[in-house]
């Protein structure tokens, strides 16, 4: 008959509690069993399979979380469910249902949801695994059919044992440190060896490094002027392409000055007709006054025509009577008509010498009046132009180093002064606008002036009856000039 040992002791020396009941369900072949123990060696008989190792397996279950997964669990119950019961009255309970495992304490009110073992059970339980070096064991539970504790270990495990038991395994553990360690030393030294010869080696390559050094030297040297040169080409290249866009430019404003080569020649043409125009205005200014004084002459002379007719008693009569009055009269109108008369005979003289001027081309004048605005458009275009030269002078400063800027700045200057010319002829283009508008305003306030003296002629005329006071003549076709 098969046989299991339980050994119903404890290693923990301060909690000496021995198992007293196991319930088993659901575990492998047990439905639902119950060992009760006793203190001390308990021996387990029975057939075969009939659950006596499955005792043992279930405590481990409880006490290691072995075995794992869900094999173990009986099909007919669904569930595993292991609960030890202590000699102080605690229990531990195991349950694995549907893939969740959890452990119940009975002095405790919450449950522990996971399959690794809570500390807190291995406190209560107090079966562990002894370590004796890197030999562990459970020294709780023995198999059937196992060999003796020690006798089926190798005599290595067995020493650690009794050396433990003895005390000497802190002497062993030091032992094996210090030939473990006397070992890493000498494979150290042996790895040290190897990398000294290693380097040794490797320094025999450095023997030239002075050389190498200088070379190196030498090799950054030239590279530092390869790079400063790669940059000088940069900024020559910027500067080149600089230097092209400078050169279209001042052949785009070359040709714009060569079309502007005959605004002198408009000039000189604006100025003789700005002459013409005022000459013009004075003919026409004194054609008028000429015009009104022979319109002022046939008057009068319409008025001495009916007074022919008169007798010449009534004349001198009336003569008489108004001599006395007249007298001091005649001296002032002899006066004004001296200074009127010598207004008329300059008035005669200047068309007398203009007679015979040629009729003025009115077509020709407004064409120079068209010309006159394109002045005007030009002056703005020097404004403009002179912008763009300044623009263009400190562009060509930038191309001091070019071989070609000479030539460039030569034309530069030229371009200077014919735009010089131009600011010139502008300047003069407002000083004769401003001269005629001048003189269009002197213009009309002579004709406002003489229109006043005529007035006062024909008032004056009126008075002394239509005669001349120097000569007693009448006025009709009168001419002092013609009569001298």
């Amino acid at each position: 008959m098969p046989v299991s040992l339980w050994t119903n002791t404890r290693r923990e020396p301060n909690n000496l509690e021995s198992i007293q009941q196991v319930r088993i369900k659901g575990f492998q072949s047990h439905v639902d069993s119950v060992f009760t123990f006793s203190a001390g060696l308990n021996v387990i008989t029975g057939p075969s399979d009939s659950g006596k190792t499955a005792l043992i397996r279930a405590a481990r279950w409880v006490a290691f979380n072995d075995p794992q997964g869900e094999a173990f669990i009986h099909e007919a119950v669904g569930e595993a469910e292991v609960t030890i019961e202590l000699g102080n009255g605690i229990s531990i309970t195991k349950r694995r249902r549907k893939g969740k495992t959890t452990y119940e304490i009975s002095t405790l009110e919450q449950p522990f949801e996971k399959s690794e073992v809570p500390e807190e059970v291995k406190q209560v339980l107090g079966i562990v695994k002894q370590s004796f070096g890197d030999f562990v064991t459970a020294l709780n539970f023995a198999f059937q059919l196992e060999a003796p504790f020690l006798i089926s270990e190798t005599a290595s495990a067995g020493a650690k044992v009794l050396g433990k038991l003895a005390g000497t395994e802190a002497v062993d553990l030091a032992v094996k440190s210090v030939s473990k360690d006397t070992y890493a030393a000498r494979q150290e030294r042996t790895t040290a060896d190897k990398e000294v010869e290693s380097l040794n080696g490797r320094l025999l390559e450095y023997q030239n490094i002075d050389n190498e050094k200088e070379q190196l030297a030498l090799a950054e040297m030239v590279i530092e002027r390869v790079e400063k040169a790669t940059e000088d080409k940069k900024v020559l290249a910027e500067l080149h392409h600089i230097h092209e866009l400078a050169s279209e430019k001042v052949k785009r404003y070359s040709a714009q000055l060569e079309s502007l080569e005959i605004v002198p020649v408009i000039s000189e043409m604006m100025q003789r007709i700005e002459k013409s125009q005022q000459h013009k205005e004075s003919l026409l200014e004194m054609f008028n006054r000429m015009n009104k004084a022979t319109a002022t002459v046939d008057d009068l002379t319409q008025r001495l025509k009916v007074l022919e007719t008169v007798e010449a008693a009534s004349k001198k009569l009336l003569v008489v009577e108004s001599m006395e009055e007249t007298l001091t009269t005649c001296t002032t109108l002899l006066r004004e008509y001296q200074k009127y008369t010598e207004n008329v005979n300059y008035s005669l003289r200047i068309l007398e010498k203009t007679s015979n001027i040629e009729q003025v081309n009115i077509d020709l004048i407004q064409q120079e009046l068209v010309r006159l605005q394109e002045l005007k458009s030009l002056g703005l275009t020097y404004l403009r132009v002179q912008a763009s030269v300044d623009s263009l002078g400190i562009k060509v400063d930038l191309c001091q180093n070019i071989g070609q800027a000479d030539g460039i700045l030569g034309t530069m200057n030229q371009t200077l002064q014919t735009l010089e010319k131009l600011k010139n002829i502008h300047l003069d283009y407002q000083a004769s606008k401003a001269h005629l508008q001048l003189t269009s305003r002197s213009y009309e306030d002579s004709s406002s002036s003489l229109i006043d003296y005529k007035e006062e002629l024909e008032r004056a005329w009126g008075e002394v009856g239509g005669m001349c006071p120097l000569c007693e003549q009448p006025l009709n076709n009168h001419n002092h000039k013609e009569r001298g």
